[in-house]
């Protein structure tokens, strides 16, 4: 489990992230998608979830 800003998740690759658990409404739709899209670089199934 990691909890982090969008800080870390510019400075590192986790390709054996599947799962993105995002809280609190996302500043815009760009922002939405390059945060979860961090997910699955390894090519497997991932999931996304926006709790608001």
């Amino acid at each position: 489990i990691v909890i982090a800003t969008v800080a870390f998740g510019m400075a590192v690759n986790c390709p054996d992230v599947h799962l993105v658990i995002y809280v609190g409404p996302p500043n815009d739709i760009e922002s939405y998608f390059q945060d979860v899209g961090r997910s699955g670089r390894d090519g497997e199934c991932s999931y996304a979830i926006l709790l608001h």
